[in-house]
């Protein structure tokens, strides 16, 4: 399957919507953070397992000393920060406020891609963060 980026985040964007509301829904009956996380994580084993084999048939599992340890980090950085996107989600009066400032990691990628990955960042594009960074304040605001 040969798709861009740009495809692959509108379906991304589509897909986790139903995944944050299903999440509030589920959290709206009393089923608490952790119990949540539970059930979508041994639903979503299998399923990885195989999208994972069923795109390319001949994978192999190995990757490198250095690649597995930062996917343990990773892992371990994934399930916490889980964990707490659910909770919020569950808690918050509006899911999209508690998704609205979780969201801007993005801010945080941008910026650290610059160093990390030599990405290109101009002034419009830094102008336009601020306006992220303006916007996750209002909805803080009481």
């Amino acid at each position: 399957m040969k798709m861009s980026w740009f495809l692959f985040a509108i379906g991304t964007m589509i897909l986790f919507t139903a995944l944050y509301l299903l999440y509030k829904q589920v959290g709206a009956m009393g089923v608490k953070s952790n119990v949540l996380l539970f059930y979508y994580y041994l639903f979503a084993i299998p399923l990885i397992l195989i999208i994972s084999f069923s795109v390319n048939k001949n994978v192999s599992l190995a990757i490198p000393k250095t690649a597995l340890i930062l996917m343990a980090i990773a892992a371990i950085a994934g399930v916490v920060g889980n964990f707490f996107i659910v909770e919020s989600i569950r808690t918050a009066p509006n899911p999209g406020y508690s998704l609205a400032i979780s969201s801007s990691n993005i801010l945080f990628v941008a910026i650290f891609s610059v160093f990390l990955f030599n990405s290109d960042f101009s002034a419009l594009k830094w102008a336009g963060m601020m306006l992220a960074v303006a916007g996750i304040i209002l909805l803080g605001w009481k």
